[in-house]
């Protein structure tokens, strides 16, 4: 359950508690002091004015007892000066930090994040720099239990660190626990309803990563500028991955309208173990670097129901990247709309792999083309083809390519129709005329 927020009238100035925006002064201890301060008040706005706010210290949100889950807090708004952070200024600026902006330097180099939200409740940012000028790779923001609302803010890292060197992750949705508990960072996720949204992310690793039961999250409109990049193996800037075990998924979010600069990652989107029911759409894949592999990497074993939409610009080369099972995982299947794309193994992206379309047809009928493509092995344990189905499991045929004869190899249901490529006059066509196994092919 997501608490209600009512209109943050009330406003903390930083400065007011001691706060010095001189970029060397630890104002960890006035930052928190304003926070605590709007929190106490039952909601509030804190304000933080034009210059950069060093903090060497976590900053956390306040919470009491109660809530749906244990834990609750009032909703409190962290803003800048109107306009100086709106995305105006150049990710090619140093550091992203002028006199013109609200900053936060963050350098809390612990566990968790530099700011955590972990019980019941609303976190709003925006018109804010969050950057750490030190050179730790811990994490910026951590909700919880409480609902994100981020808008117009610049999520920058260290200055040190470029494309495939980038390790700090701007914001994390949920922890890595099975469960939901309160005031802990391993917490799964509670903040139905949040977004992310107008957000410019800069020497980043992952944008946002959705963990352990994050669901309903919007991340819309965002960028990923070319200095973002990833060190790990399956690296992308938007993962939703709620690991392996338990009850864990990470379910119904929408990637939508980004623009994405993928020189220094992997893959736009990764999606992988209990992935379900997400939607990405409309986003621009750009810029590949030499690591790149394709715009989205799926894994069939795990995930299902999601729906991706190629719509948005999407480089000739670039792929949609799945494994062995293609779109069908589990019980449910996978949405793909998509003319510029190509389906390719989850293990090996130069393999192309097994995946079922489904095509609605006209009013209630339903429509299958199943595409099959095996490209290793000795004579027929490589073939490929297509599969046409209408009206149910009992009215399909198979149209298959391969080199030599299919009988005694190749296993079809009677109707299906065989190519063989190294075939003459009289062997090139076969159809299945008889029996249910890889028997019972006549040449035509």
């Amino acid at each position: 359950m997501v608490a209600v927020a009512k209109p943050l009238t009330q406003t903390f100035d930083v400065r007011q508690y001691g706060a010095v925006g001189d970029g060397t002064t630890d104002n960890t201890a006035a930052v928190q002091a304003a926070i605590n301060a709007a929190i106490a008040a039952g909601g509030g706005c804190v304000f933080v004015p034009t210059g950069v706010f060093r903090c060497d210290s976590q900053l956390s949100i306040p919470t009491v007892a109660g809530g749906y889950w244990g834990s609750k807090s009032a909703p409190v708004r962290i803003t800048g000066a109107v306009g100086a952070n709106n995305n105006n200024e150049s990710p090619s600026d140093t550091n992203l930090v002028s006199s013109q902006g609200s900053t936060l330097d963050l350098r809390y180099s612990g566990s968790g994040a530099k700011l955590v939200a972990l019980g019941t409740g609303v976190l709003q940012l925006d018109h804010l720099t969050l950057t750490d000028l030190g050179t730790s790779s811990t994490p910026f923001v951590l909700c919880t239990l409480a609902q994100p609302r981020f808008r117009d803010v610049v999520f920058a890292g260290n200055p040190s660190k470029s494309g495939t060197s980038c390790d700090q992750d701007a914001i994390l949705l949920g922890g890595t626990g099975d469960t939901r508990l309160p005031d802990d960072i391993t917490s799964g996720f509670s903040g139905y309803g949040g977004y992310v949204d107008n957000c410019a992310f800069v020497r980043i690793r992952r944008a946002v990563y959705f963990r352990a039961h994050c669901n309903g999250v919007m991340v819309t409109r965002n960028w990923v500028d070319t200095t973002c990049g990833s060190n790990d193996t399956y690296g992308a800037p938007f993962e939703i991955d709620p690991g392996s075990g338990g009850a864990r998924i990470a379910w119904s979010n929408i990637i939508r309208d980004n623009t994405i600069e993928l020189y220094g990652y992997k893959y736009g989107v990764l999606m992988a173990n209990s992935s379900r029911n997400n939607v990405i759409a409309g986003n621009g894949f750009w810029d590949p670097g030499a690591a790149t592999l394709g715009a989205v990497k799926l894994d069939p074993d795990t995930c299902r129901d999601n729906r991706i939409i190629l719509d948005g610009y999407v480089h000739s080369s670039y792929r949609i990247v799945t494994g062995a099972g293609g779109s069908y995982g589990g019980s449910g299947y996978n949405w793909v709309d998509t003319s510029t794309a190509q389906f390719c193994s989850w293990t090996d992206e130069y393999k192309p792999v097994t995946w079922k379309l489904h095509l609605k047809g006209e009013i209630s009928d339903y429509h299958y083309i199943t595409y099959d493509a095996t490209p290793d092995g000795p004579l027929l344990s490589g073939y490929g083809g297509v599969g046409i189905r209408s009206g149910g499991a009992d009215k399909k045929i198979s149209i298959r390519v391969g080199a030599g004869s299919p009988e005694g190899v190749v296993t079809g249901t009677v109707g299906d129709l065989y190519l063989n490529t190294t075939g003459s006059t009289s062997t090139t066509l076969y159809v299945k005329t008889s029996g249910t196994g890889n028997t019972g092919w006549t040449a035509k």
